[in-house]
């Protein structure tokens, strides 16, 4: 979570495109825990997460947001 990809490399292959999007969920994290908004640079705007706007950050090489990402999965886990 905090830049630490190249110490998991089984998981992340520890390459460049790792790397960054490493340093990009810390910075943010960071500015979530600054201001309350996890944005850095390489990401697109990241919506608050409510009922009416279930949006999902997913952190890729290239990251977007996704509404309703998981909306299948919890109906078929009776969930929803």
């Amino acid at each position: 979570m905090f830049a630490n990809a190249a110490l998991v490399k089984t998981s992340t292959g520890g390459g460049s495109d790792a790397l960054a999007l490493s340093r990009t969920v810390s910075q943010a994290w960071v500015n979530f825990a600054r201001n309350g908004k996890p944005s850095a640079e390489g990401l697109p705007d990241w919506p608050a997460y409510t009922t009416d706007n279930p949006a999902t950050m997913v952190l890729d090489k290239e990251s977007r947001v996704a509404v309703d990402l998981d909306r299948k999965l919890l109906q078929t886990a009776g969930a929803l």
